[in-house]
């Protein structure tokens, strides 16, 4: 059989089939599942929401959402199953306070099962909340950080 054995060929053979399926989108990563993520600005002050989202690996960029718009993109999760974005948000409250804060948006271990291929997040003035697709229901997975304004206003006597 020479030097290149049988299981030196089913190898070959298995590298060459999962590379004829490997395809890509905007955002890098082997096909398994593609995901589409979409972030709706709900801010109740119809504030327009500033946001950065990136994973290890892509940075979609900084976005200027007006109130009920929404952005959206959509990749593949990768072989591992270990996708991982997150997204920093920051708008500012009646008050003209900043209000910001970072927060994983899409965690294949977490969304896998509560929404698929299809995470649609609500921004509320209250916090994010995140859509579950098959039971047909909004949850609150994320409150905003105390703004540092308000943090600064403690004092020990």
């Amino acid at each position: 059989m020479g030097t290149f054995g049988f299981n030196n060929r089913s190898l070959v053979v298995f590298v060459l089939v999962a590379l004829s399926f490997r395809q890509y989108s905007q955002v890098s990563g082997l096909l398994l599942s593609k995901v589409r993520v979409t972030l709706i600005n709900q801010l109740e002050s119809e504030q327009s929401l500033t946001l950065h989202c990136r994973s290890k690996d892509d940075d979609l960029g900084r976005h200027v959402i007006p109130f009920m718009h929404a952005y959206e993109w959509k990749f593949y999760v990768n072989f591992w199953g270990t996708t991982l974005f997150w997204c920093n948000f920051w708008w500012r409250d009646a008050d003209g306070t900043l209000i910001d804060g970072s927060f994983k948006i899409y965690e294949y271990e977490r969304d896998e099962d509560i929404c698929f291929n299809m995470c649609v997040w609500g921004i509320h003035e209250n916090g994010l909340l995140l859509y579950h697709k098959f039971v047909d229901k909004w949850e609150k997975l994320y409150r905003w950080p105390m703004p540092e304004k308000r943090r600064r206003r403690k004092r020990i006597p």
